[in-house]
């Protein structure tokens, strides 16, 4: 349930969708990291 990338974002999970978006490269995941801080 919930797949890599895209699919943890609709499941719901953070940390699936977070993970997914380490796996992709993390451009999407610049902004996270930004934002954590």
């Amino acid at each position: 349930m919930g797949e890599k990338g895209m699919g943890g974002r609709q499941d719901g999970g953070l940390g699936e969708w977070m993970d997914g978006v380490r796996e992709e490269g993390g451009h999407l995941g610049l902004w996270v990291r930004s934002d954590a801080q």
